[in-house]
């Protein structure tokens, strides 16, 4: 069963690295997918809003754990 798992994870690797590649010389923006590691399969890096909603969400905790910390 291990064996079978590790077969079919390295299976999934070379596929999603082949619809990488595929997205970039086709010009896709963004390509969705189910695996076990994420629902898409590919993005554009300037599309990856991850930075931009971290920073957000870390202000948005600051201000209310300041305002947690006033309260007291």
């Amino acid at each position: 069963q291990q064996r079978q798992q590790q077969l079919t994870s390295d299976v999934l690797a070379k596929i999603n690295s082949y619809i990488q590649e595929y997205g970039k010389d086709k010009g896709f923006k963004i390509i969705f997918g189910t695996t076990t590691e994420g629902n898409i399969l590919y993005g554009l890096d300037e599309d990856d809003l991850t930075e931009t909603i971290l920073t957000n969400l870390n202000s948005q905790y600051k201000s209310n754990l300041e305002e947690s910390i006033e309260e007291k």
